[in-house]
């Protein structure tokens, strides 16, 4: 799993009250759009750009109407994808085509580097184009606040998979991203045609993996991170649903330990500031299937259920969503089947996941994109589409099973 893993890359102040909430707290309020500051006073080590006089005041403006609420899609399939990056037609395309297919789910990176560039700026386009083709095409967003922004990175050289040197600096950016596009945020504010797409956001990205935090993961140093940024996204937009990795194992550079036992542990009070915990079942060997539950349990699919259990030791219970489970195509691989398995594994793993487990809300299948060919390679070939841009039989299998649960 480590070696597929590492070649993966994966405000207004609408009340005062929310703004004083984070202040309060040490955290510096983002600017509201790029290159233009809140006028709120300054966290420490921070500067405010010298006043201008005042003008003499216009007549008042009507107030404009308040955007609805952002309601989530009801669909129970979503796609983990990459469609952070591309460009605006390629995002809303893609998107479209997802939505033809009754999916009404879509996973992404919310990438910090490019959302914060330094610690005073802010770029949002990358974002407002994917929750503005997202809100055309019906769809709901779930957000990765993942990685360390260079320069907010306590790794070398401003590692991206290193931990973030101060916790505030990423509680910044989540209640940040919060505010834009939570319900009733900045971003639906300012575009009131949309009808607004929902969001929730995920804490990091596979931080039970040493490739992802590096040099090792860390339950103690995740918890209180965890616990800064879930606290500032609810005194941001409480309407914006939190998950945090709970996969029970971490992966070490040498060896395995527990996580979300540790996580809970080390912080008994997270438990409280979250509503989801997201998995990553996949199976050890890869070509597992998620019906097989011989060997080592903790290397199955069939392990969602511990999650379960060690959070309900910890009396912190809640649902589960499955942010990530898929198959490799590269059949010269040691991880790969066939597309006809790969299809028929997708459809018995979403149907295990929500026919047996009912605390498993969703699960979102990895990936929405296209595989590079390569035969050899694992990572290259988990997508729903061939190199040649035609849909393997998965994308059949997803669509089949988002008609199957639409609710």
């Amino acid at each position: 799993m480590g070696d597929r893993r590492a070649r993966r890359l994966l405000v207004t102040g609408a009340v005062v009250a929310v703004i004083a909430a984070v202040t309060a707290v040490g955290i510096a309020w983002p600017m509201t759009r790029a290159g233009e500051t809140t006028g709120l006073a300054p966290v420490a080590g921070t500067s405010v750009p010298a006043t201008r006089s005042a003008p003499s005041k216009p007549p008042a403006a009507a107030p404009a109407a308040e955007p609805p609420p952002s309601l989530p899609q009801p669909g129970r399939v979503g796609l983990s994808s990459d469609l952070f990056w591309p460009s605006p037609d390629k995002v809303g395309a893609d998107l479209q085509t997802i939505a033809s297919g009754g999916v009404r789910w879509v996973r992404a990176d919310f990438d910090w580097a490019t959302l914060q560039p330094g610690r005073d700026r802010w770029d949002w386009d990358h974002a407002d184009t994917l929750m503005r083709a997202a809100a055309v095409a019906g769809v709901s967003v779930l957000g990765i606040l993942d990685y360390s922004a260079p320069w907010a990175s306590s790794g070398p050289h401003g590692n991206s998979h290193s931990p973030p040197r101060n916790n505030a600096d990423y509680a910044t950016y989540a209640a940040a991203v919060a505010s834009r596009y939570g319900s009733r945020g900045d971003f639906w504010v300012q575009n009131p045609t949309l009808v607004p797409a929902a969001l929730a956001l995920e804490l990091w990205n596979e931080p039970w993996g040493h490739w992802f935090w590096q040099p090792n993961p860390d339950p103690a140093a995740y918890a209180a991170m965890a616990h800064a940024a879930a606290a500032a996204i609810r005194a941001a937009n409480p309407a914006v649903k939190i998950l945090m990795p709970g996969d029970i194992l971490q992966w070490r550079q040498v060896g395995t330990a527990q996580w979300l036992d540790r996580v809970l542990t080390a912080d008994p009070h997270l438990g409280a500031l979250i509503d989801v915990y997201s998995v990553h079942p996949y199976p050890s060997p890869r070509r597992r299937g998620p019906t097989d539950d011989s060997g080592d349990a903790a290397g199955s699919y069939g392990r969602v259920p511990q999650t379960r259990a060690v959070a309900i030791a910890h009396g912190a219970e809640h649902p589960i969503w499955i942010t990530e489970i898929g198959w490799s195509t590269a059949t010269r691989s040691a991880d790969g089947v066939s597309e006809a398995t790969q299809a028929a594994y997708l459809s018995r793993a979403i149907e295990r996941a929500l026919t047996t487990w009912p605390y498993v809300e969703k699960v979102f299948v990895f990936a929405w994109g296209t595989s590079n060919g390569n035969m050899t390679d694992s990572e290259g070939n988990f997508a729903l589409r061939r190199s040649s841009g035609s849909f393997k039989p998965a994308w059949q299998a997803v669509e089949d099973a988002a008609a199957r649960w639409r609710t």
